[in-house]
């Protein structure tokens, strides 16, 4: 402070402990340098014994007080009240931290609470995915009319993992459908939220284990309501599951036209064999007419009903391996 070679002119205006004199102090240019730290620690001194004194009462000020004079009094009121403005911003700052730290613990508490629901929803939905997988199709709707909360957890569950793919395979079938002819009616085996009826301009019917609004129409996939020979396209997307895929395939067969196409869009991973999946479904009645599996994660395949199998106790068992999904 002192070391500076230009000239300073440094004026404090102090009390002093008795008589209360205010010192002006005018520091010539000097290369002193003892001199200058000595000057320091007086003026450090003076301004501790200032504060002690602006901050005792001034009814308990010592009797030699009772002759100061009324400036001094007030000099001393003014720095009372500077440390009181003082005491409470810092008060006031005190209790502004108090609350930053109060709304950052709530914060952390409620992300912890949501990390912590999204963690049992994600748990929930892979019980349920399992169970589809291992069930009937009429022991799972059974299981979801017992608790329809169940389902929409499900495909809540479900919708996140689609976020996640790089492609909706009902996407890819959305746009193949747009092409065929307005007259064809739809069957939509698995539907979920009825995405393909709201997407095209064809007739769809809507089958699930459960509506969850009102396009879509609640029965088992094994037995819809639907006439013989009465639809021209058949989807299931992502819905062989459960272990009679067997009698999801009949029921295709039954109310599929001669002729009528039968689209299948699945996993990759579930297949063991594609090959052997193809000639399997090829028994019940159909032909195959096209595959895709350009895609890394899906499998699409079209077949084409070109006959009724007369023996059906006699037609293979079909399984696809289970999809299970990874945590979150």
């Amino acid at each position: 402070m002192f070391q500076n070679s230009k000239r300073k002119n440094i004026t404090c205006s102090l009390f002093a402990s008795a008589a209360w004199d205010e010192d002006v102090v005018q520091v010539e240019e000097s290369n002193d340098a003892p001199k200058c730290k000595l000057l320091e620690r007086i003026m450090e001194n003076k301004v501790v014994k200032c504060k002690k004194l602006a901050s005792n009462n001034l009814n308990s000020v010592n009797p030699i007080s009772c002759n100061i004079s009324k400036r001094k009094k007030r000099q001393l009121k003014k720095m009372q009240t500077i440390l009181e403005v003082s005491n409470k911003e810092t008060k006031a700052d005190i209790e502004t931290n108090s609350k930053i730290s109060l709304m950052k613990n709530v914060g952390s508490q409620m992300s912890f609470r949501e990390k912590l629901w999204e963690k049992l929803k994600g748990s929930r939905f892979r019980y349920l995915n399992e169970q589809m997988y291992t069930s009937k199709g009429n022991e799972t709707k059974k299981m979801f009319e017992k608790d329809p909360s169940a389902f929409e957890a499900y495909h809540e569950g479900f919708r996140h993992q689609v976020m996640k793919w790089p492609l909706n395979p009902l996407d890819i079938i959305i746009d193949e459908i747009k092409r065929m002819p307005a007259s064809y009616i739809v069957a939509d085996f698995g539907c979920g939220e009825a995405k393909l009826a709201t997407s095209v301009q064809q007739t769809v019917k809507s089958f699930d284990l459960v509506a969850l609004n009102k396009n879509v129409i609640a029965c088992d996939m094994a037995n819809v309501p639907l006439k013989d020979n009465s639809i021209d396209v058949a989807v299931y997307c992502l819905s062989l599951m459960g272990v009679n895929i067997k009698d999801y395939l009949l029921e295709a067969s039954r109310v599929l036209k001669m002729g009528g196409i039968l689209k299948i869009a699945e996993v990759a991973s579930r297949f063991n064999d594609l090959n052997d999946f193809i000639n399997s479904v090829s028994k019940y009645g159909f032909k195959v007419t096209g595959k895709n599996v350009s895609h890394e994660m899906f499998y699409f395949i079209n077949f084409k009903k070109v006959l009724v199998s007369s023996h059906k106790s006699k037609l293979p068992k079909i399984e696809l391996k289970s999809c299970p999904y990874k945590k979150r």
